[in-house]
Protein backbone atom coordinates (compact mmCIF):
# COMPACT_ATOMS: atom_id res chain seq x y z
CA UNK A 1 0.00 0.00 0.00
CA UNK A 2 1.17 3.06 -0.81
CA UNK A 3 0.82 6.28 0.98
CA UNK A 4 1.51 10.30 -0.51
CA UNK A 5 3.13 8.48 -3.40
CA UNK A 6 5.57 6.30 -0.67
CA UNK A 7 5.74 2.84 -0.22
CA UNK A 8 5.64 1.17 2.96
CA UNK A 9 9.37 0.47 2.69
CA UNK A 10 9.59 4.27 1.72
CA UNK A 11 8.10 5.25 4.62
CA UNK A 12 9.68 2.97 7.60
CA UNK A 13 13.09 4.35 6.01
CA UNK A 14 12.30 7.48 6.41
CA UNK A 15 10.96 7.40 9.99
CA UNK A 16 14.31 5.20 11.19
CA UNK A 17 16.35 8.05 9.24
CA UNK A 18 14.76 11.68 11.00
CA UNK A 19 12.01 10.03 13.22
CA UNK A 20 8.51 12.12 11.05
CA UNK A 21 8.00 12.89 7.80
CA UNK A 22 5.52 15.41 6.19
CA UNK A 23 2.92 14.35 3.22
CA UNK A 24 1.72 17.36 0.89
CA UNK A 25 -1.47 17.29 -1.00
CA UNK A 26 -3.93 15.64 1.20
CA UNK A 27 -8.01 16.17 1.20
CA UNK A 28 -8.98 19.41 2.53
CA UNK A 29 -12.71 18.28 3.09
CA UNK A 30 -12.85 17.45 6.91
CA UNK A 31 -14.67 14.28 6.30
CA UNK A 32 -12.64 13.35 3.69
CA UNK A 33 -9.34 14.29 5.71
CA UNK A 34 -10.46 12.47 8.70
CA UNK A 35 -10.61 9.24 6.82
CA UNK A 36 -7.23 9.59 5.28
CA UNK A 37 -5.78 10.34 8.68
CA UNK A 38 -7.21 7.11 10.42
CA UNK A 39 -5.47 5.19 6.77
CA UNK A 40 -2.38 6.91 7.90
CA UNK A 41 -2.77 5.46 11.09
CA UNK A 42 -4.06 1.80 9.90
CA UNK A 43 -0.57 1.55 8.16
CA UNK A 44 1.06 2.20 11.37
CA UNK A 45 -0.80 0.43 13.87
CA UNK A 46 -3.50 0.29 15.68
CA UNK A 47 -5.61 3.83 16.24
CA UNK A 48 -6.34 4.53 19.99
CA UNK A 49 -8.55 6.84 21.66
CA UNK A 50 -7.40 9.18 23.93
CA UNK A 51 -9.77 10.34 27.10
CA UNK A 52 -13.02 8.64 25.30
CA UNK A 53 -12.03 11.06 22.43
CA UNK A 54 -12.96 10.10 18.67
CA UNK A 55 -10.47 7.88 16.99
CA UNK A 56 -9.53 10.97 14.89
CA UNK A 57 -9.61 14.59 17.19
CA UNK A 58 -9.70 18.01 16.23
CA UNK A 59 -7.65 20.45 17.57
CA UNK A 60 -8.24 24.06 18.25
CA UNK A 61 -6.27 26.81 19.89
CA UNK A 62 -8.41 27.19 23.28
CA UNK A 63 -7.92 29.87 26.21
CA UNK A 64 -7.42 28.03 29.51
CA UNK A 65 -10.88 28.81 30.74
CA UNK A 66 -12.42 26.67 27.41
CA UNK A 67 -10.38 22.97 28.12
CA UNK A 68 -9.56 21.09 30.87
CA UNK A 69 -7.36 22.16 33.36
CA UNK A 70 -5.06 19.26 32.97
CA UNK A 71 -4.72 19.56 29.41
CA UNK A 72 -1.84 21.74 27.70
CA UNK A 73 -4.57 24.11 26.49
CA UNK A 74 -5.85 24.55 30.00
CA UNK A 75 -2.57 25.31 31.05
CA UNK A 76 -0.91 27.32 28.26
CA UNK A 77 -3.67 28.17 26.16
CA UNK A 78 -1.93 30.58 23.16
CA UNK A 79 1.40 30.38 24.68
CA UNK A 80 3.67 28.19 23.01
CA UNK A 81 3.26 24.27 24.94
CA UNK A 82 5.82 22.44 26.08
CA UNK A 83 7.88 20.03 24.47
CA UNK A 84 6.15 16.36 25.58
CA UNK A 85 5.12 13.31 23.73
CA UNK A 86 1.80 12.25 23.39
CA UNK A 87 0.13 9.37 25.67
CA UNK A 88 2.31 10.06 28.11
CA UNK A 89 -0.48 9.27 30.98
CA UNK A 90 -0.79 5.87 29.71
CA UNK A 91 1.45 3.20 31.04
CA UNK A 92 3.12 3.20 27.49
CA UNK A 93 2.74 6.50 25.38
CA UNK A 94 1.46 6.23 21.61
CA UNK A 95 3.67 4.70 19.30
CA UNK A 96 3.29 7.31 16.60
CA UNK A 97 1.53 10.43 15.96
CA UNK A 98 -0.68 10.95 12.53
CA UNK A 99 -1.37 14.90 12.50
CA UNK A 100 -2.86 16.52 9.68
CA UNK A 101 -3.73 20.40 8.85
CA UNK A 102 -7.76 20.87 8.13
CA UNK A 103 -6.99 24.65 8.30
CA UNK A 104 -3.67 26.48 8.53
CA UNK A 105 -4.34 29.87 10.24
CA UNK A 106 -2.60 33.38 8.75
CA UNK A 107 0.72 32.68 10.72
CA UNK A 108 0.47 29.35 9.64
CA UNK A 109 1.72 28.10 13.48
CA UNK A 110 3.82 25.38 13.16
CA UNK A 111 4.10 22.29 15.09
CA UNK A 112 7.76 21.86 16.70
CA UNK A 113 9.72 18.71 16.43
CA UNK A 114 13.52 17.92 18.71
CA UNK A 115 14.95 14.50 18.24
CA UNK A 116 15.81 13.21 21.64
CA UNK A 117 18.46 11.22 19.85
CA UNK A 118 19.95 14.58 19.31
CA UNK A 119 20.19 16.05 22.82
CA UNK A 120 22.99 13.67 23.90
CA UNK A 121 22.27 13.65 27.63
CA UNK A 122 25.69 13.14 29.85
CA UNK A 123 25.37 10.06 31.88
CA UNK A 124 24.83 12.69 34.74
CA UNK A 125 21.80 13.63 33.24
CA UNK A 126 20.08 11.01 32.14
CA UNK A 127 20.91 9.14 35.39
CA UNK A 128 18.68 12.11 36.72
CA UNK A 129 16.16 11.55 34.20
CA UNK A 130 15.62 7.95 35.24
CA UNK A 131 15.68 8.65 39.03
CA UNK A 132 13.42 11.64 39.69
CA UNK A 133 10.15 10.56 40.28
CA UNK A 134 7.07 11.60 39.30
CA UNK A 135 2.98 11.30 39.60
CA UNK A 136 1.17 11.13 36.13
CA UNK A 137 -2.15 11.99 36.45
CA UNK A 138 -4.76 9.85 34.93
CA UNK A 139 -7.74 10.12 36.93
CA UNK A 140 -8.25 6.80 38.99
CA UNK A 141 -5.36 5.10 37.20
CA UNK A 142 -2.41 7.36 37.96
CA UNK A 143 0.64 6.05 38.55
CA UNK A 144 4.28 6.66 39.45
CA UNK A 145 6.91 7.32 36.95
CA UNK A 146 10.44 8.32 35.91
CA UNK A 147 11.09 10.38 32.20
CA UNK A 148 13.37 7.21 31.45
CA UNK A 149 13.27 4.11 33.08
CA UNK A 150 15.59 1.05 31.98
CA UNK A 151 14.14 -1.22 29.63
CA UNK A 152 11.54 0.94 27.88
CA UNK A 153 12.45 2.37 24.47
CA UNK A 154 10.16 5.07 25.10
CA UNK A 155 10.84 9.05 26.65
CA UNK A 156 7.90 9.79 29.20
CA UNK A 157 7.51 13.53 29.38
CA UNK A 158 4.83 15.89 29.51
CA UNK A 159 4.83 18.46 32.14
CA UNK A 160 0.76 19.10 31.61
CA UNK A 161 0.14 15.52 33.33
CA UNK A 162 3.31 14.55 34.80
CA UNK A 163 3.85 16.07 38.80
CA UNK A 164 7.89 16.21 40.08
CA UNK A 165 7.83 15.28 43.82
CA UNK A 166 11.12 16.77 44.04
CA UNK A 167 13.67 18.97 43.14
CA UNK A 168 15.24 16.38 41.61
CA UNK A 169 12.19 16.45 39.33
CA UNK A 170 11.89 20.03 38.42
CA UNK A 171 15.82 19.30 37.21
CA UNK A 172 15.11 16.73 35.35
CA UNK A 173 11.94 18.55 33.13
CA UNK A 174 14.74 21.33 32.65
CA UNK A 175 16.80 18.64 30.57
CA UNK A 176 14.12 18.79 28.08
CA UNK A 177 13.02 22.43 27.77
CA UNK A 178 14.27 25.85 27.21
CA UNK A 179 17.54 26.78 25.77
CA UNK A 180 18.91 22.81 25.96
CA UNK A 181 16.50 22.28 23.02
CA UNK A 182 16.60 25.20 20.97
CA UNK A 183 19.28 24.42 18.73
CA UNK A 184 17.41 21.17 17.76
CA UNK A 185 14.33 22.45 17.15
CA UNK A 186 12.01 21.83 13.41
CA UNK A 187 9.39 22.82 12.46
CA UNK A 188 6.39 21.82 10.37
CA UNK A 189 4.73 24.65 8.56
CA UNK A 190 1.22 24.19 7.77
CA UNK A 191 -0.80 23.85 4.58
CA UNK A 192 -4.65 22.58 4.51
CA UNK A 193 -4.64 18.84 3.64
CA UNK A 194 -1.09 17.91 4.61
CA UNK A 195 -0.41 15.07 6.99
CA UNK A 196 2.75 14.30 9.43
CA UNK A 197 3.74 11.19 10.53
CA UNK A 198 5.92 11.64 13.92
CA UNK A 199 7.88 9.04 15.90
CA UNK A 200 6.36 9.44 19.24
CA UNK A 201 9.21 7.29 20.96
CA UNK A 202 11.85 9.42 19.48
CA UNK A 203 10.50 12.76 18.82
CA UNK A 204 9.38 15.67 21.04
CA UNK A 205 6.57 17.75 20.07
CA UNK A 206 5.07 21.13 20.87
CA UNK A 207 2.70 23.59 19.54
CA UNK A 208 3.84 27.22 18.96
CA UNK A 209 2.72 30.55 20.48
CA UNK A 210 -0.37 31.40 18.36
CA UNK A 211 -0.32 34.77 17.78
CA UNK A 212 -3.78 36.05 17.29
CA UNK A 213 -6.82 35.29 19.67
CA UNK A 214 -9.25 34.81 16.32
CA UNK A 215 -6.84 31.90 15.21
CA UNK A 216 -8.86 29.07 12.73
CA UNK A 217 -6.39 26.81 12.84
CA UNK A 218 -7.26 23.54 13.20
CA UNK A 219 -5.62 19.49 13.47
CA UNK A 220 -6.79 16.66 12.97
CA UNK A 221 -5.20 13.89 15.50
CA UNK A 222 -4.78 10.14 15.57
CA UNK A 223 -2.95 8.31 18.10
CA UNK A 224 -1.25 5.06 16.97
CA UNK A 225 -0.47 2.29 19.72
Amino acid sequence: MNIGGLSARDIDEHLVSSGWLKLEGGPVDEKALSDWTEVVARRLGMPTRGRSLPVVEVLKPRRPGEAPSTSLSGKYGFEQFPFHVDGAHWSTPARFLVLACLRADEHRTPTLLVDRMALALTSEEEALARSAVYLVRNGRNSFYASILSNGQPFLRLDPGCMEPLSTEGEAALQLFSGDRLSPYIQRITWSAGDVAIVDNWRMLHARAPVQSANSDRVLLRCLVT
